[in-house]
């Protein structure tokens, strides 16, 4: 299954997911007219109330990403149905690269895809959806920066921007309301798009006020309540290095992972929140200049994710006794070229370690480095 998210001002597009929505109480019966029923007894102010229900892992939102955009209601036709994230089920697997899947459904976020078919935007129109909730300080500075550097203000909601790039066949606006944040981009190609003249903005407004209306009747649902985990991903890895890793892989060090590129504060926040992001680079290079380098991945409090890992088809899985892990494994996929990582829960987290070059991934080597770097969280 591939996930996607689009990416601004990049047009490559990556990690497309499902959605499906946390199941809604049912209210509750009135009691029949017939019968006279006494009031209860008034609160007394001084008893603690009781707190509301942790919600579900998953979108916060009870609706679906088709009753939020109609694209081509919008002037922006052409787009498929639209796919997203959802609640976890144990139908669905989880694999390299899926741990911003993790993140964005323990932080609530509802993130929608409407493609063309493919799995890149320049190849015809190409609509996304972030919707975050309880963000209003991050989006009040997000958009206040829009604002600063040109954007329009849209007039939607309590604070908004749009801005367009013909010459890219691009448009986005960010929205908060009532607490809530959406980000949504349109991209497209071609000299007859819809986004590549003065029609552009025109469109990229009609999206959002779509998107702005339908959220202005809807709460969201409680936030999910995350284990407690001891992983502090505010510190990064770098304390995750030193004598452990240099005795078991080499001397090397830790990079900042990758940041997720563009203008999508709702996604970047999600991903921010829980999330470890890092690459190990060996200082010693082989001749042709590659070297054991990793890279590693940390989610905070996923280790509900467990059972999902290694399911998918193709994929190869060996369970390995890890030291400061619960549970550990080694898996496979692929013929020809075989891709190789480690999936552990430690600590409260989910934990994937990779190496770069197919030929360092070996189940020792894999496993020497993920004893290593739990090493270096137990001792940091």
């Amino acid at each position: 299954m591939s996930r996607t998210v689009a990416r601004f001002p990049a047009l490559a597009a990556a990690l497309l997911a499902s959605i499906a929505l946390a199941a809604c109480t049912a209210d509750a019966p009135q009691p029949s007219p017939a019968k006279s029923v006494a009031a209860p007894p008034a609160a007394d102010p001084g008893t603690a109330q009781t707190p509301e229900p942790a919600g579900a892992l998953g979108p916060r939102f009870g609706a679906s990403c088709a009753e939020l955009l109609d694209p081509a209601a919008a002037g922006f036709p052409g787009t498929s149905a639209p796919t997203g994230d959802s609640a976890p089920d144990a139908a669905e697997f989880y694999g390299p690269g899926d741990q911003s899947v993790a993140s964005r459904r323990q932080s609530g976020v509802l993130h929608c895809v409407w493609g063309n078919g493919t799995d890149e935007p320049q190849y015809g129109p190409t609509a996304v959806l972030s919707v975050i909730a309880d963000r209003s300080a991050d989006a009040q500075a997000e958009i206040g920066s829009w604002l600063s550097l040109g954007a329009t203000d849209l007039g939607l909601g309590d604070r908004s921007a749009g801005r367009c790039l013909p010459e890219l066949f691009q448009c986005s606006a960010e929205v908060e309301l009532g607490g809530t944040w959406f980000y949504v981009q349109l991209l497209d190609q071609g000299s007859d798009s819809p986004l590549g003249g003065a029609r552009g903005q025109a469109v990229l407004q009609a999206a959002a006020k779509q998107i702005a209306t339908a959220l202005a009747s809807r709460q969201p649902r409680p936030a999910w309540a995350a284990p407690a985990s001891g992983w502090d991903v505010a510190a990064g890895c770098g304390d995750l290095g030193g004598a452990a890793l240099d005795s078991r892989i080499g001397a090397g060090g830790f990079l900042a992972g990758p940041e997720l590129e563009g203008d999508d504060g709702p996604l970047r926040i999600a991903l921010r929140t829980d999330r470890l992001d890092c690459a190990w680079t060996a200082a010693s290079k082989r001749a042709d200049g590659t070297g054991p380098d990793f890279s590693l991945g940390v989610v905070a409090g996923a280790g509900w994710v467990w059972p999902s890992l290694g399911g998918a088809s193709g994929v190869t899985s060996t369970e390995v006794a890890v030291e400061g892990a619960d549970r550990a494994a080694f898996r496979c996929s692929g013929d020809a070229v075989k891709t190789c990582w480690a999936d552990a829960i430690a600590d409260g987290a989910w934990v994937q370690l990779a190496f770069r070059n197919p030929a360092d991934a070996t189940q020792d080597d894999t496993v020497r480095a993920l004893t290593a770097v739990l090493a270096g969280h137990a001792a940091s």
